[in-house]
């Protein structure tokens, strides 16, 4: 709420005062197409190599587009163009963006997506978005439910452990986490097309660097596009995932300056 403005010592002018009505989360897993009032401008060899790739994997031929290039280089715009597209094709849209302070939480990048894949709301009390997510889970597979608290972690929800979970070792926890989500993905996959953005993924997480690397061949008989956004870091010329540049179904598309005369365009 907008406040009368105040005076403050050290300051010629009046400042601009607000009171705080509540809380509200601004970001969800669950995209929305960001709106531009102007055209893209170029990018069209880039942008028919997203839609070649967004069609195959509507055929059931999951894709891996890897979008690199320089800070403010243009990668958000085309994603945007991307996300239209595929809105159009009825892609349920999910994403995650990682931060260059989450490098030490795990599956920070991942939390997101895997929320509004089970339709939970961190607005919820816990009670209600761990009936929600047993729910999801029973409709998959009844025997999921009792996985429920190793989802935890990805979930960002504190489960507490059943006689099933209790006495697993942090490795095979890791193991029986990567399998239940890949399961769960084949099952939304199979309801809907699914198209998973992560963004800024030069500052994966290493949990949720490994959980890319165990989803990008899981994907290859999906109708998933994954699509990972990355700015190149001082030596990097591509994404920073090793098992994707061995996959048959990964794309690098570079994103570089316009030209000349896009910019000449792009300025009129």
């Amino acid at each position: 709420e907008e406040l009368p403005s105040i005076r403050v010592k050290g300051k010629s002018e009046p400042v601009a005062i607000f009171a705080l009505q509540g809380t509200q989360q601004v970001r969800s897993g669950q995209l929305s197409v960001p709106l531009y009032a102007l055209p893209m401008i170029g990018r069209q060899d880039e942008l028919e190599t997203a839609i070649e790739k967004m069609m195959l994997a509507l055929q059931g031929q999951g894709q891996l587009l890897g979008l690199v290039g320089e800070a403010g280089i243009g990668k958000s715009r085309l994603v945007a163009e991307i996300l239209r597209l595929a809105t159009v094709q009825n892609f349920a849209l999910y994403g995650g963006e990682c931060e260059s302070y989450g490098l030490n939480s795990s599956y920070l990048a991942w939390q997101p997506i895997w929320r509004a894949i089970f339709g939970i709301d961190s607005g919820w009390s816990l009670a209600r978005q761990t009936r929600t997510l047993h729910t999801q889970l029973a409709e998959i597979n009844p025997i999921f439910v009792a996985r429920a608290p190793i989802l935890g972690a990805v979930l960002n929800l504190a489960i507490p452990d059943n006689e099933l979970t209790q006495s697993l070792d942090p490795k095979l926890r890791k193991t029986l986490l990567e399998e239940l989500l890949l399961d769960c993905l084949r099952s939304k996959a199979r309801q809907r097309p699914l198209l998973i953005l992560l963004e800024a993924c030069q500052w994966l997480d290493p949990l949720s660097y490994e959980l890319l690397e165990t989803i990008v061949p899981a994907i290859v008989d999906l109708p998933v596009l994954l699509v990972c956004v990355s700015r190149l870091q001082e030596g990097e010329t591509r994404l920073r995932s090793q098992r994707a540049h061995t996959q048959s179904h990964y794309t690098e598309i570079p994103i570089s300056a316009l030209t000349q005369r896009e910019s000449a365009q792009f300025i009129d």
